[in-house]
């Protein structure tokens, strides 16, 4: 990944699972890339690996605030509470 890909968005945080990786942007979008063998990534082909940040589409109509991943998971806390996966 080119740090050029998120230094425009505002990087908030960011975490990673096994071979894939989260990003929070200061608008509370959730970008991921990596490896999406078991759709971690949460993009739309489980199994085709995501080579650049690509925003989580499921997530946009929240306000994400925090980000946290595991092996093969990831969740998301949204600013009304919810948490998100």
């Amino acid at each position: 990944i080119k740090s050029s890909d998120l230094s425009d968005k505002g990087l908030v945080s960011a975490t990673g699972g096994f071979q894939f990786s989260l990003a929070l942007d200061s608008l509370g979008q959730v970008h991921s890339f990596g490896a999406n063998e078991y759709g971690q990534c949460a993009q739309e082909q489980a199994g085709k690996h995501v080579p650049v940040p690509m925003i989580v589409q499921g997530l946009k109509a929240f306000k994400i605030v925090q980000v946290a991943a595991g092996r093969w998971h990831a969740l998301a806390l949204a600013n009304d509470g919810q948490v998100l996966s």
